[in-house]
């Protein structure tokens, strides 16, 4: 099953709770790119500065938020049976 989720409620609500990541941090099958403390960027040092590698225009891979999201409206929109 797939969750749909609201990205612009999910950013009022927790924002100092968000993170990105310029690559999928779960997949290291092929080629695995090294993973530290800059893998993962809260997102309003992303908004401001980009990415530590100063690649600032390379679109993110990942986001990531450091809670529980609730599972109803207005923050879940769909849920898509597999």
């Amino acid at each position: 099953m797939v969750l749909a989720f609201d990205a612009a409620a999910l950013l009022d609500r927790w924002l100092l709770a968000e993170f990105v990541s310029a690559i999928n941090s779960g997949n290291a099958r092929r080629k695995a790119v090294r993973r530290d403390r800059d893998t993962l960027v809260p997102y309003r040092t992303w908004l401001k500065q980009g990415w530590p590698t100063s690649q600032r225009l390379r679109p993110q891979g990942e986001f990531l938020v450091r809670c529980r999201l609730p599972a109803e409206a207005p923050h879940l929109i769909d849920v898509v049976p597999a």
